[in-house]
């Protein structure tokens, strides 16, 4: 019959032969555990749950698979992968979801691996996370010094055959006896994100996670982008040269001033079949306002996009390239549209903090006033709100360092009258409020944007007037360069305040008429069964500062 010393030792050999299993596994599979914080992966994996994981390469990941990988902010999300948008080279572009969750990630991720969860023990976490704790690990190191102590302390010598044979289990027992009292305080401890979203850090987590690439192929010459000036007869314009970085990927350029204001915006849908064919752009300064100083100087930046709704999630890479752009010396005062290759400043590149844009914006009328309303990111956000003309995308309007409520998803609000806006940079009935969010100097690279009817007595929403989210609605693909015409952007359905917008039919674009004068009719329409090949330009927007401030 077995005393209590031989269960003490029986059940030490087992608690420290597991330890040793387990370490041996991650050093041999690469498993590792994770626990599940929150409920966002319900009903599948609840909270309390504990996976093993196994990291495996981009190639691999499959939608359907659980994987965790990290988002911008260092975070770690633990999702449903729901589609793989592209797979270049060791990478993968993937969008997540958490099963209890009504919608997507805010971000896709790309991905050199990530890892996967093959198994999970429901309620074990709770278990494992009291056995980091201060009051176990005491615990744990008794019982480790109990068995020590029922291992090697002198016995009376047993007459039973065989007896002396136990003493021989001594090594184990002690082996066992350490492993079982470190192992709990070096299991590792899941944190959860600031989201709702299933999250672990297993502490040894090593997948580069960033969001769109930027370019990355550069010419023969070494340079990423190239500029050349054009003579035209009327502004002249300046011609964007890159090397397409393949499949899925459309382009956002944006034409940025020295002190942070965006004055201009083209979203990039034709693009070549192949990667490393030169994509071509032309730009033209048409509406920008003369400049007491000249040259005046700007940064055109080229950054990548992924196609929007339905295809993918239109998300706009933050890293870019680009080359310096001027408004032409000396006869500025006289063609004040005309643009030039920057010959100083040549050419540019920025990595700037990631910063996500609203996911929706919606309008009401309250005349002779509008009320716009987008669901709030959470902190430490802020928001900028332009209001521009939507002839000549100058600033009528800048309203900087909006706060959000407490709680993310809450409703940010803010109201826009006749008295608000300057009326000089007016050109006619049609504007445009755009939406971007803020944290500190950085500014999102998408917004919401939200279509205008603005006379001289009288803001108010137009009935098809909801730009969401702004970002290309397919990929157009040729052999040929990009289109050199910018259009204006198809409008979309607003969605309820709070929700994402809702993914557009694949098949139609729908294009407002411009209107340059008083009292603008409602925006015709015009189907067709492929998506435009035209750029589309979109308006501008500036980097908070502690006023609020009017471009020039």
């Amino acid at each position: 019959m077995r005393t209590p010393a031989q269960i003490a030792l029986t059940a030490g050999a087992v608690a420290g032969t597991i330890c040793l299993i387990a370490a041996a596994a991650a050093l041999l599979f690469g498993i590792k555990p994770l626990l599940f914080r929150s409920g966002s992966m319900e009903p599948e994996i609840g909270p309390g749950a504990v996976a093993l994981v196994r990291t495996i390469d981009a190639a691999e990941i499959d939608p359907g698979d659980v994987v965790s990988v990290r988002n911008a902010a260092g975070e770690r999300l633990t999702h449903r992968v729901v589609a793989v948008d592209a797979v270049t080279g060791n990478s993968a572009t993937i969008r997540l979801k958490g099963d209890a969750n009504e919608s997507e990630d805010a971000q896709p991720y790309t991905v050199t691996e990530a890892e996967r969860v093959f198994l999970h023990v429901e309620k074990l976490g709770y278990a494992v996370a009291w056995l980091a704790s201060p009051p176990a690990v005491f615990l744990g190191g008794a019982f480790a010094g109990l068995l020590l102590a029922i291992a090697f302390l002198p016995r009376p010598p047993r007459t039973a055959p065989g007896g002396g044979g136990k003493r021989a289990a001594a090594p184990l027992v002690v082996v066992a006896a350490l492993v079982t009292a470190t192992g709990p305080a070096g299991a590792p401890e899941a944190q959860a994100a600031a989201t709702d979203a299933a999250a672990a850090n297993s502490g040894a987590f090593t997948s580069r996670t960033e969001f769109v690439p930027r370019i990355n192929q550069p010419f023969s010459t070494g340079s990423y982008v190239t500029c050349s000036k054009t003579p035209a007869t009327g502004p002249d314009p300046v011609t964007m040269r890159w090397r397409h970085i393949g499949a899925p990927y459309l382009y956002r350029l944006v034409l940025r001033d020295l002190g942070g204001t965006i004055w201009r915006t083209w979203d990039v849908t034709t693009v070549p079949a192949a990667a490393g064919d030169t994509v071509s752009f032309v730009i033209t300064g048409a509406g920008l306002p003369a400049r007491l100083a000249l040259p005046y100087l700007y940064d055109l930046e080229v950054h990548t996009v992924l196609p929007g709704p339905p295809v993918s999630s239109g998300a706009v890479s933050t890293a870019w390239r680009g080359y310096g752009v001027q408004q032409v010396l000396l006869i500025g005062l006289i063609t004040p549209e005309d643009l030039d290759c920057g010959v100083l400043r040549t050419e540019q590149n920025g990595t700037p903090a990631y910063v996500p844009g609203p996911a929706s914006v919606s309008c009401a009328d309250a005349a002779p006033r509008v009320t716009l309303t987008w669901p709030h990111l959470g902190s430490p956000y802020t928001y900028t709100l332009i209001v521009r003309d939507g002839t000549s995308r100058n600033s009528m309007l800048t309203r900087q360092n909006i706060a959000g409520p407490a709680q993310a998803g809450q409703n940010v609000t803010s109201t826009i009258a006749v008295a608000d806006l300057d009326l000089g940079q007016r050109t006619g009935n049609a504007a445009v409020a755009e939406i971007r969010a803020t944290n500190g100097s950085a500014v999102s690279s998408e917004f919401a944007q939200q279509n205008l009817t603005v006379t001289t007595t009288s803001v108010a929403c137009p009935a098809a007037g909801l730009r969401a989210q702004s970002a290309p609605s397919s990929s157009t693909t040729a052999t040929t360069t990009g289109s050199t015409t910018p259009t204006t952007s198809a409008p979309t359905t607003s969605p309820t305040p709070g929700t994402a917008p809702p993914p557009a039919p694949a098949t139609t674009t729908t294009t407002p008429a411009p209107v340059p004068g008083p009292p603008a009719p409602a925006p015709a329409t015009t189907t067709t069964t492929t998506p435009p090949p035209e750029a589309r330009e979109l308006p501008p927007t500036t980097t908070p500062s502690s006023t609020p401030t009017t471009p020039p």
